[in-house]
């Protein structure tokens, strides 16, 4: 008996049997050569995003099961994407990667933005250099989010004297307010206010604001 363990691929293999009666050989009859072959990888199985899922980053990180390979031989990966569930057209991602050994799973983070409120289509082909294996087909959408917060949402000035002035935006202990997009689109921002001083004009030199990207 040979087990697996013993062969290998592009190996070539035959049997020999020589009868004996004891205490003379016979002819010494072989069987046809047999080739091993090369197996094929099993078939990768999506991961993230889910089927009919949805995601809000835009910055998709992509990720499968790994296949497994009889020979060991090392695997990679062509992970496609599109708008069309055929592949024939609008392929937005079409990248190779390599498989991270040791891991369950390998990824593909993407270092573009998808666009929003489309449906997308994914599929992962594994190959050994020689033999392939594809995917199911997965899908999903990225909806638009529209999402603001204020991790600065207050700025004290302190106690100033008459004439003197402070100023968020020189580097001072004053820090300026913060509003941050956690959304996936940009969106358009109204600033009202309400003066607190007295006397003076406003918006004037002696109070102004200024927008700027953080």
């Amino acid at each position: 008996v040979i087990v697996s363990q013993e062969t290998f691929k592009n190996e070539t293999w035959s049997a020999c049997v020589t009868p004996n009666d004891g205490s003379v050989d016979g002819s010494t009859a072989c069987s046809n050569n047999v080739t091993i072959q090369n197996s094929r990888p099993t078939t990768p199985i999506l991961f993230y995003p889910s089927a009919n899922g949805t995601t809000f980053d835009r910055f998709v990180n992509f990720s499968w099961v790994n296949s497994s390979d009889a020979d060991f031989d090392s695997l990679s990966y062509l992970v496609i994407a599109s708008t069309d569930s055929s592949f024939a057209s609008n392929i937005v991602v079409n990248q190779t990667v390599q498989e991270r050994q040791g891991l369950n799973l390998t990824n593909l983070s993407l270092a573009y933005p998808l666009d929003v409120d489309v449906p997308f289509f994914w599929q992962v082909t594994v190959t050994d250099g020689s033999l392939t294996n594809v995917s199911s087909i997965g899908n999903f959408t990225i909806p638009s989010l529209i999402s603001l917060s204020l991790p600065v949402s207050a700025v004290s000035f302190g106690n100033i004297t008459q004439d003197g002035s402070r100023n968020t935006s020189n580097g001072s202990s004053v820090y300026p307010f913060i509003l941050q997009n956690d959304g996936n689109i940009q969106g358009n921002i109204t600033i009202t206010s309400t003066s607190i001083f007295q006397q003076g004009a406003y918006p004037s030199t002696g109070y102004q604001f200024l927008v700027e990207d953080n």
